[in-house]
């Protein structure tokens, strides 16, 4: 037997070509305000990414960086006001000026920002008496009063226990009175003379009662006399010394 050779088989039909999709005019879309569904509806096919779509971002400040440390600072401290406390003290002590006395005293101060301290103080202290003389024969006595007003300037510690340093200035005066003669032709006179000098304070305050203990050394700027006719003189002393004890209020 022969061999039947096979019937070659018919080609397949070429498939045909899709139809090409229909050209739609590009429109300019507004991204933020058109909707996906909308997009599609209008132009007939979903867009296909193209891989260079610009991505929205959030602005640089607002993407927090997982580095940084964050400082919360504490809140401003509120402001000290300008005047903190006022405190006025009456007090007692000696005053020593070639002979001791006793004196009082009057103060009145303010403090500035906790540390400032401005002040008047007022000083009198007791009469001191002197006989005078001629040949041993007593012709009377003088009598005098020495005067003190200041002004006060300094700084004090922020402690419970305060300590001040202060500079002062002002005047004293020697009221110097006669029994039984003259001074300079009248019966009493008055030496004014200028001083500065320092101030320490040391003081506690228990709520708004105030106790301090003060220290003053002054400098008469010059020197004055108390002249009994032509029997004696009485010069001022040229260092005047003042310790006093304070009591008084403080109001913060």
């Amino acid at each position: 037997m022969g061999l039947v050779p096979e019937s070659p088989k018919p080609p397949k039909p070429k498939p045909e070509p899709l139809p090409e999709p229909p050209l739609v005019a590009p429109e300019p879309v507004d991204a933020g305000a058109v909707e996906s569904a909308d997009l599609i509806s209008r132009i007939g096919v979903a867009p296909e990414p193209t891989g260079v779509e610009p991505i929205s971002a959030p602005a640089p400040s607002a993407i927090p960086d997982a580095g940084a440390v964050v400082i919360n600072l504490p809140p401003p401290a509120p402001r000290e006001p300008f005047v903190s406390s006022v405190d006025v003290s009456a007090g007692g002590g000696f005053w020593y000026a070639r002979e001791a006395a006793g004196a009082v005293s009057l103060d009145v101060g303010v403090t500035l920002r906790e540390r400032v301290r401005v002040a008047v103080i007022g000083v009198v202290a007791t009469p001191i008496t002197k006989t005078v003389e001629d040949r041993g024969i007593t012709k009377g006595s003088v009598e005098w009063v020495d005067i003190g007003a200041f002004a006060v300037l300094g700084a004090c510690t922020k402690t419970s226990l305060m300590f001040c340093g202060h500079a002062f200035g002002g005047a004293r005066f020697r009221w110097a009175t006669a029994n039984g003669m003259r001074i300079f032709q009248v019966g009493n006179g008055v030496v004014p003379l200028a001083e500065a000098g320092a101030l320490a304070r040391l003081q506690y305050t228990l709520s708004h009662l105030l106790l301090a203990l003060e220290v003053m050394a002054g400098v008469p700027l010059g020197q004055g006399t108390v002249r009994v006719r032509e029997l004696m003189d009485f010069t001022t002393p040229p260092v005047d010394l003042i310790a006093t004890l304070r009591i008084g209020l403080k109001f913060p």
